[in-house]
């Protein structure tokens, strides 16, 4: 599918309601980027292990959302896999499909997204100064990263690959060898 020339985020928004609800975008810088429903069975399965461990953790007002939520910034628009916000500004927000100030992002890797999640979307996250913690998990590796809010940035913080993840933004430890039962792991 073309997509139109450079646009604003605003300009952006308008062409992305007349797409098929079928089809999902992301805008980053100008840009529109195109995100079809290709999941795997394992990715999915992670992120729906990893919805229920963070939303157990989260307490009112704080609230996890999964898979559609656009988090959005001045000068882009992302599909997370999960967030959790927790600032009165989205949760009582006009437009309720669209938040600014994420407390936790969460995205399961997938290879066709993986440099694009870990480089591109950090740096995103980075921006956003609500953002505490960025959790990535690899879909093809027993592989959990963790980068916490120092200052402007966003550092790597914590890499687990069993045992307990502790997240210092909210109450919630992820049992990484939980996180991955019955995920078949290709020897690398």
């Amino acid at each position: 599918m073309r997509h139109p020339a450079r646009m604003t985020i605003d300009e952006f928004f308008t062409w992305d309601a007349l797409q098929p609800e079928t089809e999902r975008y992301e805008f980053l810088n100008g840009e529109i980027l195109s995100f079809g429903q290709g999941a795997t069975l394992d990715h999915n399965t992670l992120v729906g292990r990893l919805f229920i461990a963070v939303a157990a953790g989260v307490r009112p007002p704080c609230r996890a959302l999964v898979g559609m939520q656009r988090i959005v910034s001045a000068t882009s628009a992302t599909f997370p896999d999960i967030v959790v916000l927790c600032d009165e500004r989205d949760l009582r927000a006009e437009d309720r499909s669209r938040s600014r100030y994420p407390k936790l992002v969460v995205e399961v890797l997938l290879p066709s997204t993986a440099s694009y999640d870990l480089l591109v979307k950090r740096r995103v996250f980075e921006q956003i100064s609500t953002v505490e913690e960025y959790l990535v998990v690899d879909s093809r590796s027993r592989d959990a990263l963790v980068y916490r809010r120092r200052g402007d940035r966003l550092d790597e913080a914590k890499r687990v690959s069993s045992g307990m993840l502790a997240l210092a933004s909210l109450p919630i430890a992820i049992d990484i060898d939980d996180l991955y039962l019955g995920i078949e792991i290709a020897p690398m």
